[in-house]
């Protein structure tokens, strides 16, 4: 007789594709049909939009989760994620610019570069994840007040560099750091502590690579606002350890800044 452990994870293996093509087939015709039929639907489509094609990427994330936990799952969830491909590139072709629309063609763009990710297929990925940058940017401008939407917007920015950095073009990466850090000193609204709680890990990641890029000044630009981010967090929950360690990361990450910036005006 089969153990109740190994059961449930066969059980898993199958269940898992089903359910998420029943809700996916579901979620379609939801996602499908207010953003496009009623472009001019106001404020209460976009947030049925926003709920609807959040829902959906949360659907994505568990096919994501599965794969970064062992990539031999790419086998028994690859008509899943062709699922979503396929969908997902019909989707951002769509020529409506009403808010809903382009906040859903942002999402389609951000799984569609990461499935292409999850494929190999790196010329893709970065590509997709250019298109998600700009469609979020562009939500952000319609409504700067979208702060979920910040991180995901400063994320694009990170998986292009990462992208270009596995397929091997430095000059790339860095070209796409150097947008990110410009994009970074355009006005925002308020950077109340939800902004900064959106951003803070975005920008921990974006300083890391600008380090790995030997970026200095611009890394430290970043670092800065990262290590701003992490004294307003800690300031509101000082006995969070987690927070605490991202402080210190940040602390830590200025001072080998400082020390690298010193060695290279030496050069």
């Amino acid at each position: 007789m089969m153990q109740a452990p190994a059961a449930s994870l066969v059980v898993g293996r199958w269940l898992l594709p089903l359910c998420a093509g029943i809700l996916l087939g579901a979620m379609i015709g939801l996602f499908a049909k207010p953003m496009v039929s009623e472009p001019d639907a106001g404020q209460e489509s976009f947030d049925n939009g926003l709920l609807v094609t959040q829902q959906l990427d949360s659907l994505f994330r568990v096919v994501e989760s599965q794969l970064q936990e062992d990539a031999s799952n790419l086998a028994s969830h690859r008509e899943l994620l062709d699922t979503f491909q396929a969908y997902d590139r019909l989707y951002v072709q769509q020529p409506s610019v009403d808010p809903a629309t382009q906040l859903a063609k942002a999402y389609a763009a951000r799984r569609l570069g990461h499935g292409c990710q999850a494929l190999g297929e790196l010329e893709d990925a970065g590509e997709y994840y250019r298109q998600s940058r700009d469609l979020f940017a562009a939500c952000l401008q319609a409504d700067p007040h979208a702060i979920d939407l910040y991180s995901l917007w400063l994320n694009a920015h990170t998986q292009i560099i990462y992208v270009e950095l596995t397929r091997g073009d430095l000059d790339a990466a860095k070209h796409e750091y150097h947008i990110a850090v410009g994009a970074l000193q355009q006005p925002a609204l308020t950077q109340d502590f939800d902004y900064h709680k959106s951003m803070m890990l975005e920008l921990k990641a974006l300083a890391e690579l600008g380090i790995e890029l030997k970026l200095y000044a611009e890394a430290m630009q970043v670092a800065e606002r990262f290590a701003f981010s992490a004294k307003v967090l800690t300031d509101r929950s000082p006995n969070d350890a987690a927070l605490a360690q991202d402080a210190e990361d940040a602390q830590l990450y200025l001072r080998i800044l400082s020390s690298l910036l010193r060695q290279q005006e030496k050069l």
